[in-house]
């Protein structure tokens, strides 16, 4: 089993986190290359922080999104905090890929 850190493919627009009022924090992006039966998976862990006080100000959906060389979804894995959660949660999101992802999209939005 061949893992190795990646997680200088991450790619995230700190406005998306500013306008959704939370900060993503401790990122860390793992490839296990043969994966559960040859397949690459990818495992990205974080932490989701309010930034707007003690509790999460509205409904915010994380989206990460492998891409390969040609641009092409290989993979698609997300967490969600609803308002008026407690304004910290940990997460760990795992997807299976359909390749060797050359960036990896944090996307941000707001409900």
């Amino acid at each position: 089993m061949a893992k190795r850190e990646v997680t200088d493919l991450l790619e995230r627009d700190p406005e998306q986190e500013e306008q959704a009022g939370i900060r993503l924090g401790g990122l860390l992006a793992v490839l296990d290359e043969t994966g559960y039966g040859g397949e690459p998976r990818l495992e990205v862990l974080g932490e989701i922080v309010s930034g707007l006080g003690d509790r999460f100000a509205s409904d915010v959906r994380i989206q990460i999104i492998a891409l390969n060389d040609k641009d092409q979804v290989i993979g698609l894995a997300g967490t969600s905090v609803s308002q008026g959660d407690p304004g910290y949660e940990a997460f760990a999101e795992a997807t299976e890929l359909q390749g060797r992802p050359s960036r990896i999209r944090i996307v941000v939005s707001c409900r």
